[in-house]
C-alpha cells in the first residue's frame, strides 16, 4: 500500500469514526456534504421536466428566506448545463429552452397567519409569525446569489388576497409548483389558485407533507386529497418521496382527452 493510500484509508477511519460524526464539527462537516431538507425531490422534479420538456413556470409558496427558492433557479441552471454539454446520457438530447422559466415567489413576509387549525406535533411549529423573514431580506439573498433580478417575481401578501381573481401579476402556466405552506388553509388557498395553471406533465412538491405527524386530515395531505376531489381534470402520480413529497400531474380537457399543451 502506497503512502498516498494508506492516508486516504486513516482519512477516511478518522472521518467515519462515532466521536467525530456524532461531534458538533462532524455534524457541521456533514452538513456541507448532504442535500438541505427536499433539495433531492426537487432536482429530480428538474431533471424529469427537463427531460419530458415541460414548458411552464416555477412558483414557491412559503419563501421565508429564499433559500429554496435559490436551489430551485440554480438547479435549473445546473441541469441546463448538463443538457448543453451532453454530461448525461439520459439528457443528451432534451431542449434546454423550456428550462429557461420565469420564478414566482408568493409569502406574507411576516411569517405564518393566525389559525385555528389543530396541531399534532409541536405547536410553535406553525403558531403565528413562525417563519417570517421580511422581503428585503429575501430580495439582498437573491441579489447575493447572483440571480437576475428579471429572473424572479416576489409576490408580498396573505394568500387569500395575493392569490385572489383579479389580481395581478401571476402566471399563465405552471410546469413545477414548490408548496411551502405548514397549514391546511394556506396550501387549500394556492392548490386552487394551481388548478386552472397547472400543465400536462408539471409537478407539485409538497414540503410539509409529514407534519402534524403525517395524519391525513390535517396540513397539506387534508388540502390535496380535498383538491383532487373536486377537480376531476388532473389527475396525479407519486413521483417521489423524501422528508418531501412530489407528484406528477395529469391534465385531461373537458373530453376526457390528455391536454396536449
Amino acid at each position: 500500500m502506497s503512502f498516498l493510500d494508506s492516508l486516504v484509508q486513516r482519512l477516511g477511519a478518522w472521518l467515519l469514526a462515532p466521536k467525530l460524526r456524532y461531534s458538533r464539527a462532524g455534524y457541521q462537516l456533514r452538513a456541507l456534504f448532504q442535500p438541505l431538507h427536499g433539495e433531492d425531490v426537487i432536482d429530480a422534479a428538474v431533471m424529469l421536466l427537463a427531460v419530458n420538456g415541460v414548458r411552464g413556470d416555477v412558483v414557491e409558496f412559503g419563501v421565508f428566506q429564499g433559500r429554496s427558492l435559490q436551489h430551485l433557479w440554480f438547479s435549473h441552471r445546473w441541469f441546463e448545463h448538463l443538457i448543453r454539454d451532453e454530461v448525461r446520457p439520459i439528457l443528451r438530447g432534451a431542449d434546454p429552452e423550456p428550462l429557461t422559466r420565469h420564478f414566482w415567489g408568493y409569502d406574507s413576509f411576516e411569517g405564518l397567519p393566525a389559525h385555528d387549525e389543530p396541531v399534532a406535533g409541536q405547536p410553535k411549529w406553525i403558531a403565528q409569525g413562525a417563519f417570517a423573514a421580511p422581503l428585503a431580506f429575501v430580495e439582498r439573498g437573491l441579489r447575493k446569489a447572483r440571480i437576475p433580478e428579471s429572473a424572479v417575481t416576489l409576490v408580498p401578501g396573505w394568500y387569500e388576497d395575493s392569490l385572489a381573481p383579479g389580481t395581478d401579476p401571476h402566471p399563465a402556466r405552471v410546469a413545477l409548483a414548490h408548496i411551502d405552506c405548514d397549514l391546511y388553509s394556506s396550501t387549500a388557498h394556492c392548490l386552487e389558485f394551481l388548478a386552472p395553471r397547472l400543465v400536462d406533465g408539471a409537478i407539485v412538491i409538497f414540503d410539509d407533507w409529514w407534519l402534524h405527524r403525517g395524519h391525513p386530515d390535517q396540513g397539506e395531505q387534508r388540502a390535496f386529497a380535498e383538491f383532487r376531489a373536486v377537480h376531476p381534470e388532473l389527475s396525479f402520480t407519486e413521483l417521489a418521496r423524501s422528508t418531501t413529497v412530489s407528484f406528477l400531474v395529469h391534465r385531461r380537457d373537458a373530453d376526457g382527452a390528455r391536454d396536449g399543451a
